[in-house]
């Protein structure tokens, strides 16, 4: 057994496993973040359409008063 070594228990390994799932989970949330801004000013734009359609088929129809 003269070749036989006790392994270092220091915990670099966790701090490498630690960096390594911020280091992917940046990217992911950064990317997240883009899509979920596009799809709130894409659901923003789709109720502004909504308010202004009863507007827009009361002027096609040609009703006077407006509600």
């Amino acid at each position: 057994m003269a070749g036989y070594k006790i392994k270092d228990k220091s915990g670099w390994g966790l701090i490498g496993i630690g960096a390594g799932a911020i280091g992917i989970g940046i990217p992911f949330a950064i990317g997240a973040k883009k899509i979920c801004r596009k799809q709130w000013i894409r659901r923003t734009k789709i109720r502004e359409r909504m308010k202004r359609k009863p507007l827009l088929t009361a002027l096609i129809s040609g009703e006077t008063a407006l509600v």
